[in-house]
């Protein structure tokens, strides 16, 4: 029977030894191996951890799952509290907060309680295999400013519509070879957006911007910003292109 202890404010702590009866929350990211050993170590090494882990009322882990999966191997006692009506906004919210969580986590999160805009973000992400952020400004024809699309991502309001997903689809052997070809010393991530925008800007002879990628790229400055990597761009496309086929890739934007 759990014992329980008055701490004078809001809420009270309670303390079991039963583990079967904590449940993952739909929506939670999984546990990664690497961190409960960490919390398992640090108990060996500096003693009992008595940290209270958050749970509703149907007893769904919202904060500490590791911890208290490495309680339960470490058959050592449970603190916990219950957080009634807690559920996957207060978990992503405390985790957000904490700095914990990554975009793949948020991204898994919000697909595993059925957000399509998600499965179809994490589906882009297995195929194009670039970072979240790069996929999603890709996917919304932008250039890499400021982390575009982070926050929305992080706070479910991420949207990929089926255009958008064909979209940075087109662009799968651009991505390929940008990587495969990025100097050292170049952001993979402006490099790679900007081109994108370049290859989908209507007019644009793809494979001019490929070939670019695959024979010039090098002579890209390595600049941190997205207009100065445009400029570069559209003056490798334009040297020796007639005047009416020229484009201004960096006045389009």
């Amino acid at each position: 029977m759990d014992k329980y202890y008055d701490t004078k404010a809001d809420f009270v702590v309670r303390k079991t030894n039963d583990y079967s009866k904590f449940k993952k929350l739909l929506g939670n990211r999984e546990v990664q191996e690497k961190r409960i050993t960490q919390i398992m170590t640090s108990i060996k090494d500096n003693g009992f951890l008595n940290s209270s882990i958050i749970v509703n009322e149907k007893m769904e882990i919202i904060d500490g799952q590791a911890r208290c999966e490495a309680l339960k191997r470490l058959e050592m006692p449970i603190f916990y509290c219950i957080h009634k009506g807690a559920g996957l906004k207060e978990c992503i919210d405390l985790n957000i907060k904490q700095g914990n969580w990554t975009l793949a986590d948020y991204c898994g999160s919000y697909a595993a309680n059925g957000n399509e805009n998600y499965i179809r973000l994490i589906k882009l992400m297995n195929t194009v295999k670039t970072q979240y952020s790069s996929c999603y400004a890709i996917a919304w024809g932008r250039i890499a400013s400021g982390g575009f699309g982070t926050d929305d991502i992080k706070n479910g309001k991420a949207i990929i519509s089926e255009k958008q997903y064909n979209q940075v689809l087109m662009c799968k052997d651009l991505i390929d070879l940008v990587t495969k070809k990025k100097p050292k010393g170049h952001e993979l991530r402006l490099e790679l957006t900007e081109f994108a925008y370049a290859f989908l800007t209507s007019g644009a002879d793809q494979k001019r911007i490929m070939l670019i990628i695959n024979e010039k790229m090098a002579q890209i400055t390595p600049y941190h910003t997205p207009d100065l990597i445009l400029g570069e761009i559209t003056r490798l496309y334009n040297k020796g292109m007639p005047k009416e086929k020229r484009i201004s890739f960096d006045g389009l934007y």
